[in-house]
């Protein structure tokens, strides 16, 4: 089936999730085979995000919509430690994020992207897709990536179908490219 799920804050508050774990967090479909939606929408908050985990988020299959709201640090999916992607149909955007902030589509200390066709941006700053520490590792799959940025920071991209945009660059910052990819910078 299809899933809305909204987190809406009556006061500029900390943190704000639709869907938030303290422990890894799994999502795919059911048995069967149907392929259901899900849609989460992170209020307004210092940092929001649409889906967060502490310690990982690993998406699987179905349809898979996530948007931060407006924020200082506003992400579509987050985690403060992975995100593998392996299959489904995501799309990942950060909010409105304030003079200060960030916006991220996708962000963790590890990215990971094997399959699945995925679409990452921000309506602000920064980059669609971004990885702290390892980067990202993105070997297959459709990537689209787009961030007033760049689209992709500390990537590794060693296959997969890859679309990459940015105001500044379309891969910043320690990208490695082997892969079929097209890239766009808008001045």
């Amino acid at each position: 089936g299809d899933s809305v799920i909204d987190h809406v804050n009556s006061n500029y508050a900390d943190y704000s999730a639709a869907i938030y774990s303290g422990a890894e967090l799994t999502i795919e479909d059911a048995a069967g085979g149907a392929v259901g939606s899900l849609t989460a929408t992170g209020g307004d908050a210092k940092n929001s995000s649409g889906i967060n985990s502490l310690d990982g988020v690993t998406i699987q299959s179905g349809k898979i919509t996530a948007y931060g709201g407006k924020a200082t640090y506003s992400g579509g999916i987050f985690s403060e430690y992975s995100i593998n992607i392996t299959g489904g149909e995501i799309s990942a955007f950060g909010g409105d994020a304030d003079e200060y902030g960030r916006g991220f589509g996708i962000a963790a200390y590890y990215v990971t992207i094997s399959g699945g066709n995925v679409t990452a941006g921000t309506l602000d700053n920064t980059h669609g897709i971004w990885g702290a520490i390892e980067g990202e590792r993105v070997s297959g799959g459709i990537v689209y990536a787009s961030g007033s940025d760049g689209g992709f920071c500390y990537a590794t991209v060693s296959g997969g179908q890859i679309t990459a945009t940015g105001n500044t660059a379309a891969f910043q910052v320690g990208c490695e490219i082997d892969s079929n990819f097209t890239a766009c910078v808008y001045a």
